[in-house]
């Protein structure tokens, strides 16, 4: 299962950003990953989710804040677990803007449907 939450997309499939959870049930992998001009999706950085699972059915905020200069930083509750820099990101190239959205899918057959509840989403640039 991967779910995770659209940060630049500009509404093509060639060119998005976004902040995902690739999770079984025990571990997972936090990661950025990115598209630029069509080319293959690439993971920026990722990191093994395993020490923030609170167990399941349980609630989790997570924050990700991408600025244009390039860098981001996402948070799990009030830790911060990402932080980097990408030029991509800066004013000026692919992902400097876009929509915000939310991912959320399975890969492969014996997957079952499962209903999840978003809460209390939103996007906004910071004035």
């Amino acid at each position: 299962m991967t779910t995770g939450v659209i940060l630049r997309c500009d509404g093509t499939d060639d060119n998005w950003l976004m902040m995902g959870l690739s999770a079984g049930r025990e571990t997972g992998t936090l990661f950025i990953a990115k598209r630029v001009g069509g080319a293959a999706p690439e993971i920026i950085e990722p990191i093994d989710y395993s020490p923030y699972l609170a167990g399941h059915d349980v609630p989790y905020r997570i924050v990700a804040n991408v600025n244009t200069d390039g860098t981001y930083t996402m948070y799990i509750g009030k830790t911060k677990v990402l932080d980097g820099f990408d030029p991509d990101l800066q004013a000026g190239q692919p992902l400097e803007e876009g929509q915000a959205g939310i991912f959320d899918g399975y890969a492969g057959a014996g997957f079952p449907t499962v209903g999840r509840v978003y809460s209390n989403f939103a996007t906004w640039v910071p004035p």
